[in-house]
């Protein structure tokens, strides 16, 4: 009976399966039931224990053996819960690379999806790993499992074959939304080192990159020395002005146009990916940011002065500012320079940002301290603030007002130039407690001043020798993100142009031809090549040279000199 099989799968007892092909054959049944797709062999595999279970085997010789082999194995539960699913999806997940062998081996299909409403990825209590046996092996990282269904004789899986929602086995950790959770994988920038990819970006680099990066810089250069002129040569006065019927006004209004419209070409281009970013701020990129500020401030900059807005200004010199430190960006185009602004990049976001943070918090408090204690506000006694003026009869008194202890900004700035040994021991004779203030003053010099500054200085060092090899790393990164941008820029014809490689004609499935680019890398192993010098070298070592290069050249030898050829998608 159906529940004798079932119990005799989940216990893993072949044994009380003897007699079962008699009663099929004979009543000309089948393993197989239609009518929810579950099968004996489901439960099999769904009761391994220590990986194996005795009554796998049995039965599928069993189905072999009624010319039903392949609907057997191939069977997949119709429960809308778990629609599509099969043994191999369950040998995969049971992570039993015998089993996904000899299922393959007897027939399964490679390409079978699970498309139940358990594994779709909207399901909060649900698994969706792509619905393909070789999304399965690849998401819940079996190795083994996915390069026995990609090479395996019998059937290979389709890695280009998508599921429901249009993903591939490549496409899934993309789309569960770990694109920029990826960068804390361990030595990702080292990838770049690995061949093809370091020949194949700096192919690029060399031949049309390196000539665009150049070009951008110089069309920079140009737009920032309009930018600044048009800027420091602005009118004074309420805003906007006429434009008048001369040319240098109509020049400064020209360059005024061109800063704009490049303040918005920056915004469109940074604008995306500093969005992106904002919500992993473990990732924010330092100049994107700085050129995004830049823009928005000098496109709000054209907005207050079109209003007739005077506070443009502010607006104007601070985007002028940040459009100069944007210059640091063309710093990765040479590698000195690079990877000391990586080295920077890293200190701002990392020691100084810090340092700040404690910093401001003392700041603040040591002020807020230093404004309770002291009272500069004037007493009874006259004082020197109020002066009578002469040649009048009415006595009209004018004030110079003096900045106090009491106003917190200016307490605030006073502190701060302690910080940086600028600071005036001068203080006004209102103190009401001359030794609390003594206190409070030599205990923030001592923390911010002699503690902080050294613990900052000496943090940085430690930051530049610690990260000094990951810098260059880092740098090799941000360049091939540069090489990578400047060819999206590119028309489709000249990216093809450009391409790296050459092209030729290969076999490939089902024996058609298809053009495939292949990239030549040539690896040398400089331990074994001319490990022989050294032995033939003598005192005249002319005549040998000359016939050790002749004999090297007939005989076409290459020691240690493999050349390897890299299919390019």
């Amino acid at each position: 009976t159906r529940e004798k099989l079932f119990t005799a799968a989940s216990q893993g007892d072949g044994a009380q399966l003897h007699g079962l092909l008699d009663f099929l054959q004979l009543h000309r049944k089948r393993l197989t039931n239609e009518s929810n797709g579950k099968t004996v062999l489901l439960k099999a595999f769904l009761n391994l224990k220590d990986g194996r279970n005795d009554t796998i085997e049995v039965l599928m010789d069993i189905a072999e053996k009624t010319l039903d082999s392949e609907s057997f194995i191939n069977a997949a539960y119709t429960d809308p819960s778990y629609k599509g699913q099969t043994a191999l999806h369950v040998a995969i997940e049971r992570r039993s690379l015998h089993y996904v062998k000899l299922l393959v081996q007897k027939g399964a299909d490679v390409q079978a999806k699970a498309s139940g409403t358990f594994f779709q990825r909207n399901t909060k209590l649900g698994f969706y790993f792509g619905e393909l046996p070789l999304s399965l092996a690849a998401c819940t990282n079996q190795p083994e499992v996915v390069s026995f269904l990609l090479e395996n004789p019998h059937r290979r899986a389709d890695p280009t074959d998508r599921d429901s929602q249009g993903n591939t086995v490549l496409h899934i950790q993309n789309n569960l939304g770990s694109t920029f959770s990826c960068k804390s994988v361990q030595n990702r920038p080292e990838m770049l080192q690995i061949e093809p990819l370091r020949s194949l970006l700096q192919d690029k680099w060399q031949r049309f990159a390196s000539k665009l990066f150049l070009l951008n810089f110089l069309s920079y250069l140009l737009y920032l020395a309009v930018f600044t002129t048009a800027a420091f040569y602005r009118k004074d006065g309420q805003p906007p002005f006429p434009v008048e019927n001369v040319p240098a006004d109509h020049l400064r209004c020209l360059g005024e146009i061109i800063s704009v419209l490049g303040a918005a070409r920056f915004l469109y281009k940074t604008a995306l990916p500093v969005l992106h970013v904002c919500s992993f701020l473990q990732a924010l990129p330092v100049l994107h940011v700085c050129s995004f500020l830049q823009a928005a401030l000098l496109l709000l900059c054209a907005v207050l002065y079109c209003c007739g807005r005077t506070e443009y200004v502010g607006l104007l010199v601070l985007s002028l500012a940040l459009a100069w430190m944007n210059v640091l960006y063309y710093t990765r185009g040479s590698r000195q320079l690079g990877i000391y602004n990586v080295m920077m990049q890293r200190m701002i976001l990392g020691d100084l940002l810090h340092f700040l943070c404690v910093y401001i918090v003392l700041l603040f408090g040591f002020s807020a301290a230093v404004c309770t204690l002291i009272d500069d506000s004037p007493g009874g006694s006259p004082t020197n603030d109020s002066v009578p003026r002469q040649r009048s009869f009415n006595v009209e008194t004018f004030k110079c007002e003096k900045p106090s202890y009491n106003d917190i900004g200016f307490t605030t700035l006073e502190l701060f130039k302690f910080t940086i040994g600028m600071g005036d021991l001068e203080f006004t004779d209102h103190v009401q407690n001359q030794t609390v203030f003594y206190v409070l003053l030599i205990c923030y010099i001592v923390l911010t001043y002699i503690l902080m500054l050294n613990m900052l200085i000496a943090l940085m060092g430690n930051t530049v020798e610690r990260i000094k090899e990951q810098s260059q790393t880092i740098w090799n990164l941000q360049r091939a993100f540069t090489i990578l941008d400047m060819e999206r820029t590119l028309p489709r014809w000249l990216r093809t142009k450009l391409q790296s490689g050459v092209s030729e004609m290969v076999c490939v499935r089902n024996d058609q031809d298809d053009a495939r680019r292949f990239v030549r890398v040539t690896e040398i192993n400089w331990k074994k090549w001319r490990s022989d010098v050294g032995v033939k070298l003598k005192e005249e070592p002319a005549g040998q040279l000359t016939t050790a290069r002749t004999e090297e050249e007939t005989s076409g030898k290459t020691s240690g000199v493999p050349s390897l050829l890299f299919p390019v998608a």
